[in-house]
């Protein structure tokens, strides 16, 4: 499939390489793309996205998975997190690519 990648999860890692090479030995997942910051991986249409953090975390906030699913508006999607007491990022870092 190609183009963005609709749904899946992003892991936090300080060691991308390292754990793209776990899920693609022991999961047969395939390398989509691989930046200095990310490595995009798929396995049948699910896509993990290896990415060192992005911002400076507070260890009591910091989740090292975070699932992702396309909206149909940013901007609506902002407005829900802050709605039930989120906060969303100010800026959009990349967008998974399927290969």
């Amino acid at each position: 499939m190609k183009g963005s990648a609709k749904y899946g999860v992003i892991v936090y890692s300080s060691d991308v390489k390292k754990l793209s090479e776990f899920y693609i030995e022991f999961f047969e997942m395939v390398l989509l793309r691989e930046t200095d910051e990310f490595i995009s991986i798929d396995k049948d249409g699910f896509n993990i996205i290896i990415h060192t953090p992005p911002i400076e975390i507070q260890e009591r906030n910091f989740n090292a998975v975070k699932l992702f699913l396309t909206v149909d508006s940013l901007e609506e999607a902002k407005h829900q997190v802050k709605k039930f007491g989120g906060e969303a990022l100010a800026v959009v870092q990349y967008v998974p690519a399927t290969g």
